[in-house]
């Protein structure tokens, strides 16, 4: 007759692991521990783990945990490398927060606690088990890192320039309605927006002499007589604020131009990373770059969340007929993967 499995709780944050160890039927089997979220917690907790299945002889172990940031990450990869708890049959689940909050609405009223979070989470793995483990997926983890980190700075990004935007109107309040350049950011508009007394001195100044500026030092310009021309209108309908406020308006001009511009570079360096790491041996991106608008950075995101696609042909199939799981067929999974 095959043995219990010991069911493990997690409850991450940056600092702590609190630990739940549950028997099959959810009773507490080890009443609760913390850790500290770093290696020598995690091997403290893992020497726990161990005594208790070889105490209580039992046959394996289902840990849980929820998707909280990236403070499981560096644990689960730890528990899933581990070679001493793979003797055991180890499977780790990675579960959704919200899951688990619902799950706790069903229950009892209780109070949030670090004492009692990690036992709901071993609890839900019991009444609501994932259809398939957690897998570290060594392939595609590294270019998630990377499509994520690229996203989050296209973000700031995005914040940044809304701000740039609201301090340009502050100085010149009309420049993104007359639009003297293609864009606020032209590197000519940069320049210019750099230089406030160049532009205090283009106010009253000649519009052929402006334009012959404006060719001389952007030669992408293609009527650089109605950029001088809109350029001037915007110098003449802002308004004139106080030195004392114009002054801080035009630094604060400059520190985000030189934020926007580090931003960029970062970005382009980490689609560089992107594009090294997913050149050969990733024919899911190439796959998705060749739909006509998506291009290389998006495709690599795309898949990368996916991640294996052969981790979705471990699902079991659900017969209607009999009204439960049963595992696919051969035919079934080559079906799946073609797809």
């Amino acid at each position: 007759m095959p043995r219990d499995r010991m069911l493990v709780g997690i409850d991450f944050s940056k600092n702590r692991a609190d630990v739940a160890l549950l028997k099959e039927s959810g009773e507490l089997r080890v009443r609760h521990r913390g850790f500290a979220n770093h290696q020598s917690g995690y091997l403290q907790a893992k020497e726990l783990i161990l005594k208790t299945l070889c105490e209580h002889e039992l046959s394996g172990i289902d840990v849980a945990g929820e998707a909280t940031s990236y403070y499981w990450l560096p644990l689960f990869v730890g528990m899933e490398q581990d070679t001493d708890l793979a003797s055991y049959d180890l499977k780790l689940y990675l579960l959704n927060p919200k899951w688990v909050r619902w799950y706790k609405k069903s229950q009892p009223s209780n109070h949030k606690n670090d004492r009692i979070d990690p036992r709901y989470i071993g609890d839900y793995l019991r009444t609501h088990r994932p259809a398939s483990a957690w897998h570290y997926d060594e392939r595609w983890m590294p270019v998630r890192i990377y499509t994520r980190l690229r996203f989050h700075l296209v973000k700031s990004l995005s914040r940044e320039k809304n701000l740039f935007n609201l301090y340009l109107f502050l100085a010149y309040t009309t420049y993104t309605q007359r639009k003297p350049f293609s864009t606020p950011l032209a590197a000519i508009s940069r320049a210019l927006l750099r230089d406030a007394e160049l532009l205090d001195a283009f106010q009253d100044g000649n519009v052929e002499e402006m334009a012959d500026w404006l060719h001389q030092h952007s030669h992408y310009l293609g009527n650089p007589g109605q950029s001088a021309q809109r350029l001037r209108q915007v110098l003449q309908e802002r308004y004139l604020l106080p030195d004392a406020l114009a002054s801080a308006v035009q630094q604060g001009i400059e520190i985000l131009l030189d934020t926007i511009h580090r931003l960029e570079e970062r970005i382009s360096q980490i689609e560089g990373w992107i594009a090294d790491l997913t050149r050969t041996d990733f024919p899911e991106v190439a796959g998705l770059d060749s739909i006509p608008g998506i291009g290389p950075v998006f495709a690599s995101g795309i898949a990368a969340e996916i991640g294996d696609l052969k981790r979705f042909s471990n699902v079991p199939h659900w017969n209607e007929k009999k009204q439960l799981f049963r595992p696919r067929r051969p035919q079934e999974l080559t079906a799946a993967i073609a797809k």
